[in-house]
């Protein structure tokens, strides 16, 4: 599992698309607190 922090919501689709292009990690929750956005995934490889 990884979990992600402290990421501005303006950039929540790029560290998304990093998870997407590497085939080993699949996103499982997003959280949203204000503007700041947590993405949690997990290794399926």
């Amino acid at each position: 599992m990884i979990i992600t922090s402290g990421i501005i919501d303006m950039k929540e689709n790029a560290v998304k698309e990093a998870f997407a292009a590497n085939d080993h990690y699949e996103v499982i929750e997003t959280t949203y607190q204000g503007e700041w956005v947590s993405i949690t995934a997990k290794r399926v490889k």
